[in-house]
């Protein structure tokens, strides 16, 4: 939009709860750091389109936030260099196909 940078993603979801919510705005925060490196300027405006209920919702980015998302997109590089993912079982090792092959856990 003009010199307007601005980061838009289009969600299909029925509704979109709390905690949905919570994991669409640090996928779109993340968006807007690698966005921010790729233009060399920072994201004016962030919005999660809602297209079923017909809404946009603003997601905010402060310094702290984008600190924070830099700080972990480093930590996983450097984990990806070394080749350490450490296993965090959970519920999610239910459904896995990994879970007691691959990975060690059950």
């Amino acid at each position: 939009e003009g010199s307007e940078l601005v980061l838009v993603d289009y969600k299909t979801d029925r509704s979109i709860s709390d905690e949905r919510l919570g994991r669409y705005s640090t996928q779109l925060r993340l968006y807007a750091v690698a966005l921010s490196r790729v233009f060399g300027r920072r994201v004016d405006r962030i919005v999660l389109a809602a297209l079923t209920q017909g809404r946009e919702i603003r997601v905010t980015l402060s310094q702290a936030d984008a600190h924070a998302l830099d700080q972990a997109v480093e930590e996983f590089r450097d984990a990806h260099r070394k080749g350490s993912f450490p296993s965090r079982p959970g519920r999610q090792c239910e459904w896995c196909p990994y879970a007691g092959g691959a990975c060690p856990e059950p």
